[in-house]
């Protein structure tokens, strides 16, 4: 693939990734397997989650598409916006693949069990930055700090019913996702490590580090070395650079979709 089939096969998703830019709430069907799905933890049920890791994803593709046509094109801000519509999208598929209702909702656990820890861990920061200041905690934080609280607590104890211990890693969620969407390929796994390497080349990116853009087509020298074998590079930005990743996130949210739509209608 050269630069020119590079732009042309981002450019040709920039529509539905509009539709699913405004794409507005989903509520799964009386009947369903998700409806049923839902019940299990109702206060942040799984069709909703899932629906807010595709959410993620295309606004996130939505920023590339808005910036690809503003010609703005960088070494490493598409990286990080493809890394985190990657992460999203692989939430929405990891968690809806399991034809099996008691494995998704196994799985809905273990990522409330993350979204909860993280997000007490937040706002117990925030009541120690009133204490640093000298100030009285912020009644709305304090109310939802306890509400969080509750919530990690009673999710807990479930979880400790089923024995549950395991944590969401995103390098296995991403590998399992990707092994869903394309399950039928032939290259499946040649696949599936290509998702794992666009996500650590993501991940090198939003961490603010240089070896992700470094090994690339439009990283070149712009002086010869000097004497002690030193030169200077520039990072160039261009639609071969981002395709893969681009793409990558592309077909998982489209597979996350499929799977919203074959469990919730």
């Amino acid at each position: 693939m050269d630069e020119r089939e590079a732009a042309a096969k981002i450019h040709s998703t920039f529509d539905q990734v509009q539709l699913w830019h405004r794409t507005p709430l989903f509520v799964p069907n009386v009947g369903s397997q998700l409806r049923a799905d839902d019940d299990e933890w109702p206060y942040m049920s799984i069709s909703q989650l899932s629906k807010v890791g595709l959410d993620v994803a295309a606004e996130h593709l939505y920023a590339c598409r808005v910036l690809v046509q503003a010609g703005e094109l960088f070494p490493f801000v598409h990286r990080s916006l493809l890394r985190t519509a990657l992460v999203g999208a692989t939430q929405a598929v990891w968690l809806l693949d399991p034809d099996d209702g008691s494995e998704r909702t196994r799985r809905h656990r273990v990522l409330m069990a993350t979204m909860y820890k993280r997000h007490h861990q937040y706002l117990s920061e925030l009541l120690t930055l009133n204490d640093l200041r000298g100030e009285p905690h912020d009644t709305n934080t304090e109310i939802v700090h306890d509400h969080v609280a509750a919530r990690k607590g009673e999710l807990e104890k479930l979880r400790a019913q089923y024995s549950e211990k395991s944590s969401w890693n995103d390098a296995d969620a991403i590998k399992a996702a990707a092994r869903a969407c394309w399950t039928r390929s032939a290259d499946v796994e040649n696949l599936v490590q290509e998702a794992l390497l666009e996500w650590q080349a993501g991940s090198g990116a939003s961490h603010g580090l240089v070896w992700s853009a470094l090994g690339q087509e439009d990283t070149k020298p712009v002086t010869g070395p000097d004497a002690q074998g030193l030169a200077v590079i520039a990072a160039g930005g261009s639609h071969l650079r981002i395709a893969n990743a681009y793409m990558l996130a592309y077909h998982l949210t489209d597979c996350g979709w499929a799977l919203l739509r074959k469990r919730g209608l």
